[in-house]
């Protein structure tokens, strides 16, 4: 009788079985926490980063660090991009706390594979557990935010300058910064022309459309900037029927010696031909800007009536009857700007353009659309189940920030381009850190909050998670409770143990560690790496926005959903 081989190359396939497909996973998040960990907290250190040129430059964000992680294997490789997406979405929100996230998957992961197989429950009740402890933790963590009005230029500051790895001026600077515009206005961040860091506040608009031509480029610059420009604006593109009354507009502007800058979703080949033409046929008088503008979505559509509203300008509407004659009352001699916008300034480069303008925010339209605008964000907020939830609450912020006319630009400092670079990361990071804490408020101790909250409110979060589980009660040999309990303990200790990481980097002894660690959850005080003392949770520097700390826990908790669920991988490659 032949013997039966097991093993047969025509039996091989690229499906990784399910102890090896867990096994790699494990290795690779304990791998990628492990590289992360080391840029924790006040001690942390910087890591050199090659890029593809084999140029070197250093830094200390754990982000940056962690985008520059490759593994050659597909496994690895396929759990590092699950995690990065997670991440960005993170860093996205509050510029912060991937790093710490990231760290604690690493423990709970592990934790959570002891714990199934303790209580013999299926990966699916661990992420319906963790999906419901990420509502309540959110609730329990606004529940101890402060918010201090009062004192909003201090609390900004100590959030900035935490996030700029204990910088004191610029987290002073990027205070003042965002006094000036508010929770809403966006900062950009760019590299200054000198060593020294300063910050500049514009009021008006920016878009992510440049100039069409470089023709249209002021000489001696990389920009097209003109002083008080009209605007025209077009709903539809711009072909060869609009030719001779665009004509008409540009030969007016030369006469009157006015900037115009023309923006339409689109133009056709001919009409593109015909700016550049008359651009280099009148390079000293013709003042001109022309961009597109994108407005076939609702999303768009929306930027685009929120543009016209911020620039005082009627939309010519290619679709009704009005011819463009009309829409800009030509009478054979000049024409009229009755349905032209206007700006103070206008600056485009070849990816973006600035409006500067002053915005009347007492308009009575501008005004109705900001608070419209700021009623729909608070349904955002509040609707967990909106499948595009965080990318519409993000625009939603951006319209109001538009039409509030306050943005901010950055300029980072340092001895060289490869220290602007490091700069630049961590002030990104006190960007969104400071954005977050004026909206939610800030907590003190980092990612101490979740175990104090655990301690403090143990027995609610126990009987809260046991209701969530109660569908489990008719399975055998279940002990619901004690399982219940289990989790919550294996979460608490995969947070302490976050903490552990920021206190190795400082060389803490082990025994320190859990010391220092108790004492800090066990009472109102944090011990501050800064002045190597405990210091009141009411006083103490040591503070974050209170959204860090729910983002950490959602993404924590969304890296676990993603790969405790997954029991094999199909790869591209045979014989795994």
């Amino acid at each position: 009788m032949t013997e039966i081989n097991e093993t047969k190359d025509y039996l091989a396939s690229n499906v990784v079985s399910e102890e090896r497909t867990k096994k790699e996973i494990r290795d690779t998040i304990h791998t990628i926490s492990e590289i992360l960990s080391k840029t924790l907290g006040p001690y942390g250190s910087t890591t050199i980063l090659q890029d593809k040129t084999l140029r070197h430059t250093q830094s200390k964000d754990g982000f940056t660090v962690f985008k520059k992680i490759y593994f050659r294997d597909e496994i690895p490789r396929t759990t590092l991009d699950i995690i990065k997406q997670i991440s960005e979405k993170l860093v996205r929100s509050v510029g912060d706390g991937s790093t710490s996230s990231v760290i604690i998957a690493d423990k709970l992961f592990s934790n959570l594979d002891n714990l199934m197989n303790e209580f013999n429950v299926a990966p699916k009740d661990i992420t319906h557990g963790l999906n419901k402890l990420a509502v309540k933790l959110e609730e329990m963590i606004k529940d101890v935010a402060i918010k201090d009005e009062d004192n909003l230029e201090a609390m900004l500051t100590k959030v900035a300058t935490i996030s700029t790895n204990n910088d004191d001026e610029l987290g002073e600077m990027i205070s003042k910064a965002f006094l000036e515009i508010g929770k809403f206005g966006f900062a950009n961040i760019e590299h200054s022309p000198t060593n020294e860091s300063y910050y500049e506040v514009d009021t008006g608009m920016e878009v992510k459309r440049g100039y069409i031509l470089p023709e249209f480029i002021n000489k001696g610059n990389e920009t097209c900037e003109y002083e008080d420009s009209l605007v025209f604006i077009s709903n539809d593109v711009l072909d060869d029927d609009d030719m001779e009354m665009v004509g008409e507009i540009l030969g007016w502007a030369i006469s009157e010696g006015k900037a115009i800058t023309i923006i339409a979703p689109d133009y056709s080949s001919s009409m593109k031909a015909f700016f550049q033409q008359n651009k280099r046929n009148n390079e000293e008088y013709l003042k001109l800007l022309v961009i597109d503008m994108a407005n076939k979505s609702r999303r768009a559509k929306n930027k685009f009536q929120d543009f016209a509203l911020l620039t005082g300008s009627d939309i010519y509407d290619k679709m009704n009857e009005q011819s463009l004659k009309e829409f800009i009352g030509f009478n054979g001699k000049t024409i009229s700007t009755e349905n032209f916008g206007s700006v103070d300034k206008v600056v485009s480069s070849e990816n973006s353009t600035k409006f500067i303008t002053e915005v009347d925010t007492e308009d009575e339209y501008i005004k109705e659309r900001i608070e419209y605008l700021k009623e729909d964000l608070v349904k955002l907020e509040t609707d967990y189940g909106h499948i595009d939830r965080d990318v519409q609450i993000y625009e939603c912020k951006q319209r109001i920030a538009n039409l509030e006319g306050k943005m901010a630009k950055i300029f980072i400092g340092g001895n060289s381009e490869s220290e602007k670079i490091i700069i630049k990361d961590l002030v990104e990071d006190a960007v969104y850190a400071c954005k977050s804490a004026i909206e939610y408020g800030y907590i003190t101790g980092g990612n101490i909050t979740v175990p104090r909250i655990i301690k403090s409110r143990m027995e609610e979060l126990s009987e809260y998670l046991i209701g969530e589980f109660s569908y489990m009660n008719n399975r055998k040999n279940i002990d619901v409770e004690s399982f219940v309990v289990m989790l919550i303990l294996h979460i608490d200790d995969a947070f302490k143990y976050s903490f552990d990481k920021v206190l190795d980097n400082a060389n803490f002894t082990q025994e320190e560690k859990d010391e220092v660690i108790k004492k800090c959850v066990d009472t109102d005080l944090f011990y501050n790496l800064k002045t190597n003392e405990y210091e009141s949770i009411h006083e103490t520097n040591v503070i974050n926005s209170a959204q860090t700390d729910i983002e950490i826990v959602k993404s924590t908790f969304s890296i676990i959903g993603h790969l405790v669920t997954s029991s094999q991988i199909i790869t591209l490659n045979v014989n795994n």
